[in-house]
């Protein structure tokens, strides 16, 4: 009988999560990064993954899509294998909501996602699915966060006055009083 021993590593990463730049202009790139080695599935592709993005006036947001960036080589040629594990797209956020769009107070970048007014807390979600068992079961995710602020002041929406009602009134002194003295 032939007795063999292996070894083998195996190694995890917990994700980083990336938002540049940490103040935000309407209408400006913002590049949003993940580093997650676990997820460079293919040694001979370029992988992606998604994140969650939104602010305080756009609670939906946008589901962004991150690609893996590319590894060059000397020569500036695409590198046969590509895993760099560092995953990279860009968002652009608009200020001008919908109603302003329609009531032509305002036009938005058609390549804009995510409406953030100035003062707005944006955040970036990512969910790593890649966890160590049996510290976590396969089902199970940690979710990592980052936030920026939108620039600019942060004005109160004008709560409209109501128009008051006018209400009828009756004076008596417009009356004349008439007596009969028959």
């Amino acid at each position: 009988t032939n007795i063999h021993e292996a070894n083998a590593n195996v190694n995890w990463w917990l994700a980083e999560l990336g938002l540049q730049p940490s103040v935000i202009k309407a209408n400006e790139p913002v590049t949003v990064t993940v580093n997650d080695e676990d997820l460079d599935l293919g040694l001979f592709n370029r992988d992606s993954l998604s994140v969650n993005v939104y602010s305080d006036s756009d609670a939906a947001g946008f589901q962004l899509t991150l690609t893996e960036t590319e590894i060059l080589d000397e020569d500036g040629t695409s590198f046969v294998i590509q895993d760099s594990g560092i995953f990279e797209g860009e968002i652009i956020f608009t200020d001008c909501s919908p109603i302003e769009q329609q009531n032509n107070i305002c036009t938005t970048n058609p390549s804009a996602k995510v409406l953030a007014k100035p003062g707005d807390t944006i955040t970036v979600e990512y969910n790593d699915y890649t966890l160590p068992f049996p510290d976590f079961l396969v089902d199970e995710h940690l979710t990592l966060s980052t936030t920026a602020k939108m620039s600019g002041i942060k004005t109160p929406t004008p709560t409209p006055t109501p128009t008051p009602t006018p209400t009828p009134s009756v004076s008596t002194s417009d009356y004349k009083k008439y007596t009969d003295d028959d």
